[in-house]
């Protein structure tokens, strides 16, 4: 008599992080879609200091719009590189040392970039902070100034006509 169920197995599929003719090309691309995105939202952070220093609210809304759709991407990107970032020793020791080192660079690059980018963004948060502070103090000034005014007598009007009269008629 055959036994027809079916065999198990206690073999675990193979390791997609194995071998780095397999692993590799992947890495290549989430790294090149990272860098491409990156330098974009450089560009991008590079432009919202620009309409900051002028005062451009409504291009700078547009800007901050692209730069969210850019940050959603990077989000994505940094979902695919996760498996890659957990083993990242384990995978550059099955490596050549070349190549080790390209990526090595690569990721050193990237980290520049982020600086670069938090960086200016620090600052431009100061920037409008301080762009805020001064529209408020204008703010402020104009109140101060309509309450001197209404305290002074600036909105007397009566009901009894006119306050001055032509009498040469």
């Amino acid at each position: 008599m055959t036994d027809n169920r079916p065999q198990e197995r206690n073999e675990s599929p193979p390791d997609p992080h194995g071998d780095p003719a397999r692993w590799a090309p992947r890495l290549e691309r989430i790294l090149d879609q990272q860098d491409a995105l990156y330098s974009e939202l450089d560009e991008l952070g590079q432009r919202q200091s620009e309409l900051i220093q002028r005062g451009e609210t409504e291009e700078l809304l547009d800007v901050l719009g692209t730069r969210q759709r850019v940050i959603d991407q990077l989000g994505a990107a940094m979902e695919a590189f996760q498996p890659f970032g957990r083993r990242w020793d384990e995978l550059m020791a099955s490596l050549p040392e070349d190549r080790r080192q390209r990526y090595a660079q690569r990721v050193e690059e990237l980290s520049g970039v982020i600086r670069r980018i938090a960086d200016r963004d620090q600052e431009d948060q100061r920037a409008l902070e301080r762009q805020r502070a001064v529209v408020a103090d204008e703010m402020a000034s104009v109140s101060r100034g309509r309450s001197a005014v209404a305290a002074y007598g600036g909105n007397r009007r009566t009901s009894d006509g006119p306050t001055y009269q032509d009498r040469q008629a």
